[in-house]
C-alpha cells in the first residue's frame, strides 16, 4: 500500500501540489481507513460521491484542522477524491457520480486498519457490527 500511497509518484518523477499530495502517508490511509469503515460497516460497496465527499469533509475539519469557508472546503473534497482516484486507483468512478474502491481486497484492508486503530474499547463492538 506504501507504494500506491507514496512511492508511485516518487518513482515516475511526478511532483505534484495539491492539498492531498501534502498529506502525511499517516493522514491517507486514515483518510481511505474511514471512507472503508464508512461503506463497508453498512455492506456497501458502491456509493455516491457526496456520500464519500461529506466523509473526506468531516476528516479535513476534525483531523486536519481546516478552517476555510464551506465553498473551499467541498472544492478540497473534490479535489481529494479526485487526486485519490487519478493518483493511486484506489477508488474508481464506476458510472457517473457513482464511486468505489477499485478492489474489494482495498476496502477489506483499510476497514481492517480501522478496526486495528480504534480503542479497544469499541473494537468488539465494531467487530460485531461488520460480522
Amino acid at each position: 500500500m506504501n507504494i500506491l500511497l507514496q512511492r508511485w509518484d516518487l518513482s515516475r518523477g511526478i511532483e505534484r501540489d495539491e492539498f492531498y499530495h501534502k498529506l502525511p502517508l499517516l493522514d491517507k490511509r486514515k483518510l481511505l481507513s474511514k471512507i472503508a469503515a464508512v461503506t463497508f460497516s453498512e455492506a456497501r460497496y458502491f456509493f455516491e460521491i457526496r456520500e464519500i465527499q461529506k466523509v473526506i469533509e468531516d476528516y479535513l475539519c476534525t483531523t486536519c484542522n481546516f478552517k476555510e469557508d464551506m465553498e473551499t472546503l467541498w472544492l478540497t473534497s473534490e479535489a481529494i477524491l479526485k487526486s485519490i482516484e487519478i493518483q493511486h486507483g484506489v477508488l474508481v468512478e464506476r458510472s457517473q457520480n457513482i464511486y468505489s474502491f477499485s478492489h474489494l481486497t482495498f476496502q477489506e484492508y483499510f476497514m481492517a486498519r480501522y478496526i486495528i486503530s480504534s480503542d479497544s474499547q469499541n473494537l468488539d463492538k465494531k467487530s460485531q457490527r461488520i460480522s
